[in-house]
């Protein structure tokens, strides 16, 4: 097949470039390995959000009594929970898809391969095909980063990816990273019963936002019981029975915690399998 431009990647970069340039008679194509959508609509921003409503109304139900309602044996499930945030993410998903196929896109389900600058290779379950285009766009997206620590690959190690996902609501967690999306999954899982610690390495939460903004919501997060430690480097991570017991360097000295998971949230590296 011959295109006038192929978009490598179905995230907003990509699905967005794909559907200008159709709705500019070109003739498109759109590889994407997973679902269309990328990281924010099927593994970040938009399933992120939709647990955080579920915890804020638990949370809200909980202190009704204070607003004149009485609510009794409030209680979570976590099944519907998410089931409720896979019904959004699928409705999402199905939308992005519907609006590239009514501008003309043709849409690839494998993973892309750049064989030279004018063609890439797509393997996908039902076999490899090759397909041409006179310009190729790149928006391969990103991946979950880890640091390579001793128990780094420990089962009970998890990335956002997981988190998002879990079959059950953990007793415990530790989270390795005190940026947007940890404090974000911290927020849900102790709002849903977790005990949860924060371990960051810069001198605050947020290291890339303003100050004041950091120091607030620190200040809000201890208040619905996290833990959290800044200026705190993780030296290691091991099995202990069932449970992990994680490893981390502050200015006091050596200390551990010991949690039933624990979140990676170091932040994310660039997908380049395509062109490697």
């Amino acid at each position: 097949m011959q295109y006038n431009i192929a978009v490598i990647g179905g995230g907003p970069g990509g699905y967005v470039a794909a559907i200008y340039a159709a709705r500019s008679k070109a003739k498109v194509a759109l590889i994407e390995k997973d679902e269309i959508g990328g990281t924010c609509l099927n593994k970040g921003c938009i399933p992120t959000k939709a647990l955080i409503q579920s915890a804020h109304i638990y949370d809200l139900i909980k202190k009704a009594k204070r607003f004149g309602v009485n609510a009794e044996n409030v209680n979570i499930n976590w099944e519907a929970m998410q089931q409720h945030k896979n019904t959004i993410v699928a409705n999402l998903t199905k939308s992005v898809e519907t609006l590239l196929k009514v501008n003309g896109v043709d849409i690839y389900k494998g993973k892309a391969k750049l064989i030279d600058s004018n063609t890439i290779n797509i393997i996908s379950e039902v076999g490899e095909k090759s397909i041409r285009a006179e310009i190729i766009i790149l928006a391969t997206g990103s991946y979950p980063a880890t640091i390579p620590i001793p128990g780094h690959d420990l089962e009970g190690v998890i990335t956002s990816d997981e988190a998002l996902s879990l079959p059950e609501v953990p007793q415990s967690m530790l989270i390795v990273g005190g940026g947007v999306i940890g404090i974000e999954i911290g927020y849900i899982y102790k709002t849903l019963g977790t005990e949860v610690t924060i371990v960051e390495i810069m001198p605050q939460i947020l290291p890339r936002h303003d100050e004041e903004i950091a120091r607030d919501l620190r200040e809000v997060l201890q208040n619905i019981g996290i833990r959290i430690y800044t200026d705190a480097k993780i030296k290691s991570i091991e099995k202990i029975s069932n449970h992990l017991k994680t490893t981390y360097e502050t200015k006091q000295g050596i200390e551990s915690v010991t949690t039933q998971k624990v979140l990676m949230s170091v932040g994310r590296k660039p997908v380049i399998d395509a062109f490697e």
